[in-house]
Parts: structure tokens; C-alpha cells; sequence
């Protein structure tokens, strides 16, 4: 028993020595758990003007979750966070990066760390480069209800095409910036319309607001240097442009359907545009006979005795000339037709295909009161390259489409029978490469223009010569354009028996009527399939004779 008490004083003795060693204030931290702040990363010397930097730090020890606050120089400190990183861009003055740590035990701890920043002269102060790319042509003519696109690009020296953009439409700016490079204006209507584009870079730098910009290609390290380029090129930030009724109407008269019989789209598409193109610069409208169900009437073109479009462009470009629906088709005869009445009210009129004179022809040869005699400077005199001998042609045994009234045959001239309708070389046409330009024309055509093989799957197409120009003084006097080129490689098409006078003969020609008050042009051959830089040429010098 006395053992046993002995060993429980002993016992109580260590506890109480054990006790008696405990800390004065037991809830403060160990220590080992004292919070310590530092930087992991970040610029303590010279950084380049205008660079980005970051910075990034740590700590340990702390009792629970450890949170963060930052500030740079004079900034506002961050709001407390976990957050152990921190990015800056464009960096301008020499400051500090000021950090501050605490825990749930209320400690703290703070650090920070200064750097400098080189001089300005790296700066950004150059302007971006802002130039329209598309958008209708300076100067030109745009039709009321139509929709103008406009895109424009830039460049910087520093930020490359990192721009923001904002442009002005008839004097009322776009309301913000935006990275945004294009935009269409739907119906529009008559105006002296203007459109005007700026950019501004990441600096602020913002683009000259000048309407020519001059482009110093071996100065600013913009996009590469195109081929043959000049050392300076102008680009527009503005254009100016008239919003007026149509004064044109380009027609399009037959369908293309692909081999299943539906509408070839991709081609009904290329051709327009091909005429589009044409006639940039022109205020003009469109009529498709296929989508629109027939032909304009009476009324759509001629409006109390005046026609509402100065000139029409009527572009046949298939050898079909005739069929149903289409225009030829419905003024081969005689009557009145919608076309006549605005020849009769004074419209000028291109018309272009291989196959719109057979077509329209109303007697063999052209006589007085026939459209192609009247408007169009066919004469009836036959040429002096050809023999002239009567045929009888039996409209019951010909391929050709008869007339809406005619008799069961006529008498005709062979020269022009074999001339337009040539039996020799297939299908009423004759082969044809090259459109030679006439030397004794004064208009700025092109010397030559030749078929597009991509468009034909051939080096050849169809063409129609004229053999013989009126030339009544004050009355209608025509004038040739074009000739009928040679086959590829200077030589006549292959396995042809004609002579080779055919060729140089007349496939496009131009008329004077009533002393140069109203004129008409005819281009006998297939324009689409010719070149559209040539064709555009050709179409523009024409026109300006039409005083268009």
C-alpha cells in the first residue's frame, strides 16, 4: 500500500512539473507559423517604354488561408484576394509593385519592388494606314434602291492590322469604334453620297482623315510589296460617289440550265457579274427574262413619249437566239413591240450575241422600215466581196425558226443568206477567234480582244459579219468597231471551203442617227466569252459617244 501511494505522488509531481512549463498565452501562433511574404517573378531594373509586364509572388508559414492585395505606384489597392499574379500593358512610367499578405490570425506581411522604364523615344506615334478596298468607283453612278458595300483594311507599324475602325455615310459617323472591316447600305437613295473610314491604332494613334493617303511601301514594313509595284501608291479612306435613278438597263434574255435541264447557276451568276463589272461607274438596272417572267412592257421603258433609260444594253450571249421567250424572238416580225417604241422615242441601244441579226432579220436583204435597217445601219446594199445569186429559201425545209409572219418561201440573195445563215460552217455561225479592232475607228478600243478558251471549251465561238454599213448622211451612218480575226495561229479554221475574204469582215459596228441625236452599236459575236478588262474598255468608249 505505501508503494502504491509513493507512485502516485511521483505521478502528480511530473504532471504538475509538466503544466508548469505551458506558455504564458497558449492562443498565440508557434513560431515556425509566422507569415512571410516575397516576389516569385517580376522587373526590378529597366524595362522598354511601352512594354507589358508581370508580376507574380508567394508566401508561407500563416495560420489558415492566406489572402492578397496589390497595388502599382499610386494605383488603388486590389480588392483582398487569392490571387498570386498580376499582367500590366503598355507600361510609361518608373514605379513600384507594392504587395501585402494576410492570415486568419490577423498576421501580415508586406514587400515590394521598384523598377524603371527606358526613355519614350520607343514609343508609338506613328498613325495607322486605313484604304477602302471595295466600294463603288470614285465619281461614278450608283441607281436609286440599290445596295453599296463598302471594305476597307489597315496596317500599323506596331500593331499590324490589330486596328479599330469607324467611318461616316453621307455626313453621320458610326456611333463607336469597332474591329469590324465592311458594310452595306440597302436601298439606297438619290444622294451626292460620300463615304469616309479611320482607324486608330492600340496607342491611340488615329489615321489622317485626308481623302488620299499616300503609302510609302519601302518605308512602313506593311504587307509585302506586290510585283511591280511603285515605290509609293494613293489609297482612298474616302469616295465620293452619285446615288441617281438608272439611266441604264442591262438585260439578260436567255437562261443557262446545266446538263440536268435545271438553272446553272454558277454561270447565270458569272455572266452578270461579267456585265456588272462592265458597267461600273454607270447607274444602271438589271432585267432577267427568265426570273421576271418575259419582257419589260411599253410602259417599264418609255414614259409619255420619253424613254426612262437613256440606253439599254441587250446582252444575248447564246447562239439560240430565237427561243421562245426571249426578246429577238418577239420582234423577228413585223408590229409593234416594246422595242420599237423606244428606238421610236429616241433610246440609244447596244446589242450583243452571235445570234441577234439572224434573228431579227425581217426581209433577205434588210429593207426600209425593218428594225435593223432603221435603228441598227444595216444596209440593203450587198457587199462587193460576195456573188450575188437568187435562192429560193423553203422556210418548210430550213432548221430556222420561221418568222411570226411569213410566206412559205422567199426569194433571197445568196450573198446575205450565206453571209448570216452560212450552212457551210454549222448552225448559221461562223468560226471566230479574234476580235481585231477597225483601223480606221477613232474610239479608244482594244487592238484585240480573243476568246476566253475557259468559257468555250475551245478556241473558238461564234460570229456574225455584216457586209454592208449605211452611211446616209444626217440620217444613219455606221461605222465598223470590229473585225472578224483569224482562227488561232493566223490561219483560217480547218476543213473550211470559203475564201479567205470572209474573214476582216464587220462583227461590230456602231450607228449615228438623226445627225448624232441617238445612236446604237452592235457587237455580233458572244461578249462574255471575251476578255472583261477589254470588254469594259469597250463598253465605256461607246457609251461615251452615247453621251452616258
Amino acid at each position: 500500500m505505501k508503494k502504491l501511494i509513493l507512485l502516485l505522488a511521483a505521478g502528480l509531481m511530473v504532471s504538475a512539473f509538466i503544466f508548469g512549463c505551458s506558455t504564458e498565452d497558449p492562443w498565440q501562433p508557434s513560431p515556425s507559423n509566422v507569415l512571410v511574404l516575397s516576389f516569385v517573378s517580376g522587373p526590378s531594373d529597366t524595362i522598354a517604354y511601352g512594354a507589358n509586364i508581370s508580376f507574380s509572388w508567394t508566401s508561407r508559414g500563416g495560420v489558415g488561408e492566406v489572402v492578397y492585395r496589390y497595388r502599382l505606384g499610386a494605383d488603388s489597392w486590389s480588392t483582398w484576394s487569392n490571387v498570386t499574379s498580376v499582367n500590366y500593358q503598355d507600361v510609361t512610367n518608373a514605379d513600384t509593385m507594392f504587395v501585402e499578405a494576410q492570415d486568419e490570425a490577423n498576421q501580415s506581411d508586406a514587400v515590394s519592388q521598384g523598377f524603371s522604364v527606358g526613355e519614350a523615344g520607343g514609343a508609338d506615334t506613328d498613325a495607322p494606314i486605313v484604304w477602302i478596298v471595295s466600294s463603288p468607283a470614285e465619281g461614278s453612278y450608283v441607281a436609286t434602291g440599290s445596295s453599296v458595300t463598302f471594305t476597307w483594311a489597315g496596317e500599323d507599324a506596331v500593331d499590324g492590322d490589330n486596328l479599330l475602325y469607324w467611318y461616316s455615310w453621307n455626313g453621320v459617323m458610326s456611333q463607336d469604334t469597332s474591329t469590324t472591316t465592311t458594310v452595306t447600305f440597302a436601298d439606297v437613295q438619290p444622294i451626292d453620297a460620300e463615304f469616309t473610314v479611320w482607324a486608330m491604332d492600340q496607342s491611340g494613334n488615329e489615321s489622317e482623315p485626308n481623302s488620299d493617303t499616300t503609302w510609302w511601301l519601302d518605308d512602313i514594313p506593311y504587307n509585302t510589296e506586290p510585283p511591280d509595284e511603285p515605290d509609293s501608291v494613293v489609297v482612298d479612306t474616302t469616295i465620293s460617289f452619285t446615288i441617281q435613278n438608272a439611266n441604264i438597263l442591262y438585260i439578260d434574255d436567255y437562261e443557262w440550265l446545266d446538263a440536268g435541264g435545271n438553272r446553272d447557276m454558277p454561270k447565270e451568276r458569272d455572266q452578270k457579274q461579267f456585265y456588272r463589272n462592265a458597267l461600273e461607274g454607270y447607274a444602271f438596272a438589271e432585267w432577267d427574262v427568265a426570273i421576271q417572267e418575259g419582257l419589260p412592257d411599253s410602259s417599264y421603258l418609255v414614259d409619255a413619249g420619253v424613254p426612262v433609260f437613256s440606253t439599254i444594253l441587250f446582252a444575248s450571249d447564246t447562239y439560240l437566239g430565237d427561243a421562245s421567250g426571249t426578246w429577238w424572238y418577239e420582234i423577228q416580225g413585223p408590229g409593234e413591240t416594246p422595242i420599237h417604241y423606244y428606238l421610236e422615242s429616241g433610246g440609244n441601244m447596244i446589242v450583243t450575241g452571235p445570234g441577234t441579226i439572224p434573228w431579227m432579220y425581217n426581209s433577205i436583204p434588210p429593207q426600209a422600215g425593218d428594225l435593223e435597217f432603221d435603228y441598227f445601219g444595216i444596209d440593203s446594199v450587198n457587199s462587193d466581196v460576195i456573188e450575188a445569186i437568187d435562192s429560193t429559201w423553203w422556210r418548210g425545209d430550213s432548221s430556222f425558226t420561221e418568222p411570226i409572219v411569213a410566206p412559205d418561201s422567199v426569194t433571197v440573195d445568196t450573198a446575205y443568206f450565206d453571209a448570216w445563215y452560212d450552212e457551210w460552217w454549222g448552225a448559221g455561225h461562223l468560226y471566230f477567234t479574234w476580235a481585231v479592232r477597225d483601223d480606221n475607228i477613232m474610239l479608244d478600243l482594244p487592238d484585240s480582244m480573243k476568246i476566253d478558251v475557259a468559257k468555250n471549251d475551245d478556241q473558238v465561238d461564234f460570229a456574225v459579219g455584216i457586209w454592208s454599213l449605211r452611211n446616209d448622211v444626217g440620217v444613219a451612218q455606221a461605222e465598223a468597231l470590229f473585225k472578224w480575226g483569224l482562227y488561232a495561229d493566223d490561219a483560217n479554221p480547218p476543213d473550211i471551203p470559203p475564201p479567205a475574204e470572209f474573214y476582216q469582215s464587220t462583227v461590230g459596228h456602231i450607228t449615228s442617227l438623226n445627225s448624232g441625236t441617238q445612236w446604237t452599236a452592235m457587237l455580233n459575236f458572244d461578249t462574255y466569252s471575251m476578255p472583261p478588262n477589254g470588254m469594259k474598255q469597250t463598253f465605256r468608249e461607246i457609251l461615251t459617244v452615247f453621251g452616258e
